[in-house]
């Protein structure tokens, strides 16, 4: 029988959390309404959930951490999701995605793991940096996204 992966945590199931993330998240846009959107909600769900995918999958083959690949990918348009508004929604998402941290870690976590300050600045960093595509980083999970 083949031995499960486990991440630095020794978690037996090392994206537990993203799937947490994952059902919040579609919790909270279902019924946000498709009025001065250019796209309806509908497809912003679901290219939150297909960004997530494609981001463990790249991060598996990059040897980075999955769980907090899908996490950034998963939450990288959330600026643009509650503004409506594409310009600046990259650095518009920082405020809405601590406080959909803080959520998480007050309501919604349960018996999972905390994600800890230094994960949610990297996974901060990624999104707020995903709209520069001309400026290179060093930092794996910003190329990444």
């Amino acid at each position: 029988m083949k031995k499960e992966e486990t991440d630095q945590r020794g978690d037996r199931f090392p994206v537990r959390r993203l799937n947490r993330i994952l059902t919040m998240l579609l919790s909270e846009m279902k019924d946000l309404s498709d009025e001065g959107r250019e796209l309806p909600m509908r497809w912003h769900i679901m290219h939150m959930y297909s960004s997530s995918q494609l981001a463990v999958v790249l991060a598996l083959r990059r040897g980075l951490n999955p769980e907090l690949a899908g996490m950034a990918a998963a939450l990288h348009d959330l600026g643009l999701v509650m503004t409506k508004n594409d310009e600046g929604h990259a650095e518009a998402a920082d405020q809405y995605v601590r406080d959909f941290f803080e959520r998480y870690h007050a309501r919604t976590r349960g018996r999972l793991p905390e994600i800890m300050e230094e994960e949610e600045k990297k996974i901060i960093e990624a999104i707020v940096r995903h709209g520069q595509k001309e400026v290179y980083s060093d930092d794996s999970l910003v190329e990444l996204l």
